[in-house]
């Protein structure tokens, strides 16, 4: 084996689970660097990752599906090399071709068709694919009842749909005929020394992906109800005998029965459930509307799809042994992975899940199969031929694998070209804030419930002051990345997509917690800022500065805002630091601000317990705002009502202390986020 040489070495380190370096980035890192500069690197680049929105574009996705098309079809004569090879079992793991109707092959062919659908070289694809049928007389492969020997009908089928030719499918039909003539009673049981008489029905669960698709799309092409009647009830004897109710996954075949994970979980095979969820997949739409069975399978999918998506792992990918654990299979696995990804994106796409369900599952699970694929195209990590969990090599591979991946390529790619921009977002609630130079040098920051932004140096000339904008969010992932990029393609933030916007006007108003010095009786806000420095940012809290000045009469106005925002907290934290001159500003009188929005909304305070609030309707929805501020600091509040615009507004006026500082907090509670509904409950938040 190749474990030890420098490859292994560096693909050890990119697979790895914490890995988000794209094969990009790190093929040129590793051309330009030193090893341990490299290594550096790829650990720094996990810490920012962890920082940022995740996302996943429809074109980067199918470029990736492309490499490994193009990397398989011109090794598919000569994989010998590519083949993990365990010390046993020499009739299954050899360096000798696949005969091309064997199932390894058979199942590389129903990925590639299905990413033939999406691709740029769609017709080459299709041409190849074309011969493998007609070289081989579109026949099936050698064993009569055999379900691994019927998947080659999976690709005729499809290749008929697109251009009927009955040459195509009556050897398909004329098996599956004489199958229904005589058709198998053997036991499903797997007994030791029998010679396994049960591998002519479909007694192990790899066989639900093998065999069924087939049969239902033959009783779609001819209109006869018996092939379909047959596919039920073999099925359904599968599933009777192998379907864990409790756990629901499916057991490989009876050996595993009493078997049990050094956890003491049940065993269930991720290549092994994930052949069941992903024939649903390809089967589903070719059964009638109206047939009496047809829910079962609807259920049964929406039953594992559910299981799949409570037990992934956080890097994305699912045990090799579901149950088993990371410290029993540490080292990822990706046949597995990809065809449950491929049913889950298609199953979103296709109506049956819902999309925010699914979301991030379906995120880390294509970034951990992009992760596995090679500069060169080559996909990695693909557990060898077997029936039960074992391990996986980072640089060794198999055609079923190559053809999982493009499966899920293929339906990942539909999901993420059917989202605005091509791309599907996704990351972890966390707290997060970047400065946003592309958009006039903004600066934003949110946590899982709230997110606002300050205005900057490019705005200086405008209306905009030191007033802080909300953006309303309803959803407890980050939001400003994509916002920002999706705006860049056409799709602005200040209309609710699903996820919030920002219809809240800030204007030269002080918006949500905006300050002014308080001269003569009057706000001056300072100017838009003029520096942003980020302290520090996890996932539960981030801390950063903004720096505002002004020159007011023969006099320049400092202010420096540190502030923190903490995860599941509607207030942020502010502690400024202001000055006169590049002096402390000690006793000076400060306005922190809420608009009203022209007075459109209803003010309301309590002196007693330091806070003021507004609350408003907003494009149709409610939303309330507040400021708090330690009570013993306040010297007044005052409800400003003004003919000009962005002038309205409640304001608590508090002075800074010996050193020029004074510290409140800000924020706000949305309807649309249904935590906060009614002003009652934004008064009994703000009085906690």
């Amino acid at each position: 084996m190749m474990l030890n040489t420098p490859t292994h070495f560096w693909n050890k380190y990119r697979t790895s689970p914490t890995m988000l370096v794209p094969n990009s980035l790190y093929a040129c890192l590793r051309r330009l660097l030193p090893r341990r500069a490299l290594l550096a690197v790829l650990l720094l680049a996990t810490v920012v990752q962890q920082q940022t929105s995740a996302h996943i574009e429809a074109e980067a996705v199918r470029q990736a599906g492309e490499r490994l098309a193009q990397w398989q079809v011109e090794h598919f004569h000569d994989m010998g090399p590519f083949r993990a090879l365990p010390p046993t079992r020499e009739k299954w793991y050899n360096r000798k071709p696949y005969h091309e109707l064997n199932w390894k092959n058979t199942v590389f062919y129903i990925g590639l068709y299905e990413f033939s659908q999406v691709s740029e070289n769609r017709e080459d694809h299709i041409n190849w694919l074309t011969e493998i049928g007609k070289r081989n007389a579109w026949n099936l492969d050698k064993r009569l009842y055999h379900a691994d020997d019927h998947a080659a009908g999976q690709l005729y089928t499809k290749l008929y749909s697109q251009t009927p030719d009955s040459a195509m499918i009556a050897p398909a039909r004329e098996q599956l005929d004489k199958i229904l003539q005589n058709p198998s009673t053997a036991s499903l049981q797997f007994i030791r020394g029998s010679g396994q008489p049960c591998l002519e029905r479909w007694s192990w669960c790899d066989a639900l992906f093998m065999s069924p698709p087939v049969w239902a799309r033959i009783a779609q092409i001819t209109g006869d109800q018996k092939y379909l009647d047959f596919m039920h009830s073999e099925y359904r004897t599968t599933y009777d005998l192998l379907w864990d109710k409790e756990e629901q996954l499916f057991f490989r075949d009876t050996r595993f029965f009493e078997q049990r994970e050094a956890n003491g979980e049940k065993v269930f095979w991720s290549r092994g459930n994930g052949w069941v969820i992903a024939g649903l997949a390809l089967m589903l739409p070719d059964l009638p509307e109206d047939w009496e069975h047809r829910q079962f399978y609807e259920t049964l999918f929406l039953e594992m799809a559910a299981t799949c998506k409570r037990i992934q792992r956080p890097s994305g990918t699912w045990s090799a042994g579901l149950l088993g654990g990371e410290a029993a299979y540490p080292v990822t696995e990706i046949s597995g992975t990809s065809l449950i990804t491929f049913a889950l994106a298609w199953g979103v796409q296709t109506g049956r899940l819902h999309l925010d369900d699914f979301r991030p599952t379906i995120v880390r699970a294509w970034q951990a199969i992009d992760r596995a694929i090679t500069p060169e195209g080559m996909v990695g990590n693909i557990q060898p031929i077997g029936f039960k969990p074992g391990y996986a090599f980072p640089d060794f591979t198999e055609t079923f694998g190559s053809g999982t991946a493009l499966a899920a390529a293929a339906s990942v790619y539909k999901l993420c070209a059917s989202q605005k921009g091509g791309t599907l977002w996704y990351a972890e609630p966390q707290t997060y804030a970047r400065y946003i130079p592309e958009r006039k040098d903004d600066f934003a920051w949110e946590n899982d419930v709230i997110a606002f932004r300050a205005y900057g140096p490019s705005l200086r000339e405008g209306t905009e002051n030191s007033g802080i904008d909300c953006w309303l969010k309803r959803v407890p992932y980050p939001i400003v990345d994509k916002w920002y990029k999706l705006a860049e393609s056409g799709q602005s933030y200040h209309k609710d997509h699903g996820e919030g916007l920002d219809n809240y006007h800030t204007g030269a108003s002080a918006g949500c917690g905006g300050t002014a010095i308080w001269l003569n009786g009057k706000r001056e806000p300072l100017e838009t800022y003029t520096e942003q420095r980020l302290i520090r940012s996890t996932q539960e809290e981030t801390v950063f500065e903004l720096s505002y000045e002004r020159k007011i009469g023969e006099d320049t106005y400092g202010e420096t805002k540190t502030i923190r925002i903490e995860m599941g907290q509607r207030l942020f934290s502010v502690d400024s630091k202001f000055t006169i001159n590049g002096q402390p500003a000690a006793n000076l009188p400060i306005a922190i601000g809420l608009t009203t929005h022209d007075g459109k909304g209803s003010t309301f305070f309590s002196r007693t317990d330091g806070w003021i609030a507004c609350w408003e309707n907003i494009g149709g929805s409610d939303l309330g705002t507040a400021v708090k501020v330690e009570p013993k600091l306040i010297d007044d509040i005052q409800i400003i009502e003004s003919p000009e615009p962005d002038e309205s507004h409640i304001l608590i006026i508090a002075k800074t202390d010996a050193d020029g500082r004074l510290s409140y907090r800000a924020g706000y509670g949305w309807e649309k986020a249904e935590a906060i509904m009614t002003r009652n409950d934004w008064e009994v938040l703000l009085s906690r």
